[in-house]
């Protein structure tokens, strides 16, 4: 049985209309064309019968404009009242003639803008009723950033955002003569933009994909590698397909155990042909595309690329790689599938680099700092803590040369010593009871001749014993034991080889270390490793890693401990390379990090963030702003664990701020010794001033921009060193008690655009920061209106953030 949808155009008494003329004829083939997506899309197994009913008049109290849902009410009470009332079957579709500032869905009936619609939107508000039908829910198609959906930027589904779409006169060329409307005052095509397709994620909860049918669907869970010969996805197949699968599906690889989807999308189909071409596509290439199916009806757009030959997409979100093989066309794809525990390299904003810029890494008290010597010269340090890389900070005083050697070891939890060649010595900068010693200080008892080439690698066997590695003026690596006070304590030197260049160390058991050198031969470079300690070091050992794609003696090499007696080298170049060491010796297997354009120098580093999590960090090139390759430093985590969270989000602006209420009151939070929810956020009383505990460090992470006025995600901390959390994401008291950065810790501050900073803050689940009147009470995240009590200021927030 067919679902009948009636067309109405409606309007408002004393509102000016501001949509073209959508007469009968043009609505009519506006329903010719949705008739043929819905039977596209569901395989025929839907059928839309679409009529058009006569235009409505509205009479609203006041003139103010109706919401979607008061819409679709008052329009079915004025039809009835003209003697034209609608069948209780009868599904509407309101083309809403007056200013509105937004398009908009009841679960019943789709509504749509007439100044700005198109046949996309028309689809896309229809695709929410049929997923409510039968799903009883539904979402929108976007990416997966900070805990939450940016609604609508996935463009491959209908129900993603509408910035690619495709002529309707063209995906439909045998249909009746279809352009925009008269009136219209758009460029055209405007109104006739009708793509993409719905993706499979999305016809699946629309009840017309079966993911069981495996005529149709490949499932592959708990069988990788896989290999397989995919159709291209044109909508649900129509029962009793024949030939190659049309889409993919692996459950449990995504974080919550969310099943993926890998689909093959070609511009040969009708309502793929204006898909924006894939990084390393040519115009007309078909594509590969992965999308997440998360709850609550949303869907996450992974990654794509060209379905040509030897092109690949990492998943990032899923440890899943996707391989386009030989054949791969815009009629069919063969593609292998495998898991791949690297989620990506991803670039990280950075001071200004040098192509040969050294870095150093080192985990940390549950983070990792991270040290870079930028293109001035001065060493620059962030860290990643909590989920997110804070602010950078410059190590000044002094300046090294860009490719001057650079190590970093933590003895403790609370201390680190990072060191750097400069000035014909070895330079060291302490850390300690949370802040940085004032100046770098040469390690004069360190009694070795440098010069550029020199590299340094270091390795804390103890809470007071730091290892020095020196490769010196001869190529010869020279080592110092340092105590708590930095002094030397004992020195040796390692066995010769035929001149060191990078170093990198890392413990192993006791005071046993691992040493990695890339050396300088005379012909080629060579990665070699050694394994003992002061005084006891056996003759070195050629590491299997190939260096062919790398920058010879100029490959970087970092190295990370892992569990009691293991270790992983890598080494930087094209795709830098992994091997692991277990139980006194190396894994046969390298890994490949692919994916990078390497500079010339390739340096590396490394750090874990826990017994499972790597983390890698290399200079890379990427295009500028004027498209010039520009020095990058990127990231790229590894690990098989589907819950683990890339360390990838960065602080795009952090300050120093506070928040205070309309009456002038200000947010602190509780003091420790507090007997009733310590670490909990309430107001002061209007006399006091901003102190610590008024004061919150601010990391705005990402903004978000939907029409509404400005917003941006962010995470705060408290003076405690702790993450103000909504526990359960809402309905009760704030409180800066999280050591991590999670979803219930995420928040949207909405600005409201006038000079006086007024605010909103939100959970990701919509409820309202709100104080009582009065002061001294706790802050809570339960409300769903903005108010007076819900309103702050934001002290110390830039005025161009």
């Amino acid at each position: 049985m067919a679902t009948k949808f009636v067309a109405v155009v409606a309007s408002v008494k004393d509102l000016v209309r501001t949509g073209p003329t959508l007469d009968l004829a043009w609505l009519t083939a506006c329903g010719a064309y949705v008739e043929q997506y819905w039977s596209d899309a569901s395989g025929g197994r839907e059928s839309v019968a679409w009529s058009v009913h006569a235009p409505v008049r509205l009479v609203v109290a006041g003139g103010t404009p109706p919401t979607s849902s008061q819409t679709v009410a008052l329009v079915r009470q004025q039809a009835a009242a003209d003697g034209l009332p609608f069948a209780d079957d009868e599904h509407l579709v309101v083309f809403k003639d007056w200013p509105d500032p937004g398009t908009g869905q009841t679960a019943t009936d789709p509504t749509v803008v007439a100044l700005n619609f198109s046949v996309n939107i028309v689809l896309h508000e229809m695709g929410h009723f049929f997923q409510t039908r039968h799903a009883g829910l539904t979402g929108h198609a976007g990416r997966y950033s900070n805990f939450t959906n940016l609604d609508y930027t996935d463009l491959s589904c209908l129900m993603g955002g509408p910035g690619w779409l495709v002529d309707a006169s063209v995906a439909l060329p045998t249909g009746p003569t279809f352009s925009d409307p008269a009136g219209s005052t758009r460029t055209p095509p405007a109104y006739t933009l009708a793509g993409p397709g719905m993706s499979p994620p999305m016809t699946e909860r629309a009840g017309w994909l079966d993911p069981t049918d495996a005529t149709v669907v490949a499932d592959v869970t708990g069988g990788l590698p896989a290999q397989l010969t995919l159709a291209p996805w044109a909508g649900s197949p129509r029962p009793g397909h024949q030939g190659p699968q049309v889409a993919v599906v692996a459950r449990g690889l995504a974080p919550g155990g969310d099943p993926v989807w890998i689909a093959l999308r070609s511009p040969a189909s009708r309502w793929d042909r204006g898909y924006p071409t894939p990084d390393g596509g040519s115009p007309g290439d078909a594509f590969l595309i992965a999308t997440e199916a998360a709850p609550r009806g949303a869907t996450y757009l992974l990654s794509s690329c060209p379905a040509t030959p030897r092109s690949w997409m990492r998943l990032g979100r899923a440890p899943l790689r996707v391989t386009a093989e030989d054949g791969s066309g815009p009629r069919e794809a063969r593609v292998t599938i495998t898991l791949d525990p690297w989620r990506g390299w991803t670039p990280l904003a950075a001071p200004d680099l040098d192509a040969a810029s050294q870095l150093a890494a080192v985990g940390r008290d549950g983070g990792i700092d991270l040290f870079v010597i930028g293109r001035s010269g001065t060493v620059h340090t962030c860290r990643y803590d909590g989920g997110v890389w804070e602010a950078w900070r410059a190590l000044g005083g002094r300046t090294f040369a860009p490719d001057a050697g650079l190590a970093v070891a933590s003895p403790t939890p609370t201390t680190q010593q990072v060191f750097a060649v400069g000035g014909g010595a070895v330079q060291v900068r302490r850390f300690a009871d949370g802040a940085w010693g004032p100046a770098w200080d040469p390690l004069d008892d360190v009694a070795v001749e440098v010069d550029g080439r020199s590299r340094l690698a270091a390795a804390a066997t103890g809470a007071d014993r730091i290892e020095l590695f020196v490769s010196d003026r001869e190529g010869l690596v020279r080592q110092f034991t340092l105590d708590a006070a930095g002094h030397v304590v004992d020195a040796d030197t390692l066995p010769p080889v035929a001149r060191a260049r990078a170093l990198a160390a890392e413990p192993l058991d006791g005071s046993d270390v691992q040493v990695h050198a890339v050396t300088e031969g005379a012909d080629d470079a060579r990665l070699l490793s050694i394994e003992g300690h002061l005084g006891a070091w056996p003759p070195w050992q050629i590491n299997r890693i190939p260096l062919a794609d790398t920058p010879g003696p100029d490959a970087g090499v970092a190295a990370v401990a892992g569990r009691p007696g293991a270790a992983t080298a890598l080494v930087g170049g094209g795709a830098p390379l992994v091997r692991f060491f277990e139980a006194g010796s190396w894994k046969p297997e390298t890994e490949a990090v692919d994916g990078l354009r390497a500079t010339s120098r390739s340096a590396v580093a490394a750090a874990a963030l826990s017994l499972d999590t790597l983390v890698a960090f290399t200079v890379g090139e990427r295009p500028d702003a004027h498209g010039r390759p520009a020095p990058t430093l990127l990231t790229a985590t590894r690990s098989f664990d589907p819950e683990v969270t890339a360390a990838s989000t960065q602080a795009q602006r952090q300050y120093v701020g506070s928040l205070i209420t309309l009456d002038g009151r200000m947010v602190t939070v509780n003091d420790d010794d507090a007997v009733v929810l310590p670490g909990a956020l309430r107001t002061t009383g209007a006399e006091e001033f901003i102190g610590p505990r008024e004061r919150f460090t601010v990391l705005e992470l990402e903004d978000v921009m939907d029409g509404n006025g400005e917003k941006v995600l962010v995470a705060l901390r408290a003076a405690n060193g702790l993450f103000v959390s909504a526990a359960g994401g809402g309905g009760g008291a704030l409180t800066a008690s999280a050591t991590q950065r999670g979803p219930w810790e995420t928040f949207i501050l909405g600005t409201m655009a006038d000079p006086g900073r007024h605010a909103w803050v939100s959970t990701l689940t919509g409820r309202l920061w709100s104080v009582e009147p009065g002061g001294g009470e706790f802050l809570t995240a339960d409300r769903t209106v903005a108010g007076e009590w819900e309103t702050f200021f934001v002290v110390g927030r830039p005025s161009t953030a």
